[in-house]
């Protein structure tokens, strides 16, 4: 962390560069929610890339702070590598599509996997 230290709320991080990954192309502000009070903050950042590996090669080569999901954290962060910061805060909900070719109905393994994924995600 720079010498500002760990954001300790959202507005903090006005004073740290963020990673913008997949989904946050363009995307300068961020939404959180607490106690049902919704809070956004503009935040500014030199990198922005196309990759989920992208995201974490920056985080871990500390060239700032990402939003990302504590599924696709985990093992870092269960390593130690990466460490979570504003955690008493929820991001706010992002929409997921699973996407198959048109045409006769999907296969029932794809079927199930949406199922699952459906449920999984709500």
């Amino acid at each position: 962390m720079p010498s500002a230290g760990p954001p300790k709320t959202p507005a903090d991080l006005a004073s740290h560069d963020c990673i913008f990954g997949p989904g946050l192309f363009g995307r300068t502000t961020w939404s959180f929610t607490r106690n049902g009070a919704e809070t956004s903050v503009d935040v500014r950042g030199r990198i922005t890339t196309d990759s989920g590996p992208g995201v974490f090669a920056s985080v871990l080569a500390g060239l700032g702070i990402a939003m990302t999901s504590p599924v696709m954290a985990g093992p870092e962060i269960e390593a130690g590598a990466l460490v979570p910061v504003l955690k008493s805060y929820k991001l706010a909900p992002v929409e997921v599509y699973a996407v198959f070719p048109a045409g006769p109905r999907p296969s029932t393994k794809v079927r199930a996997l949406v199922d699952f994924l459906a449920e999984e995600l709500r």
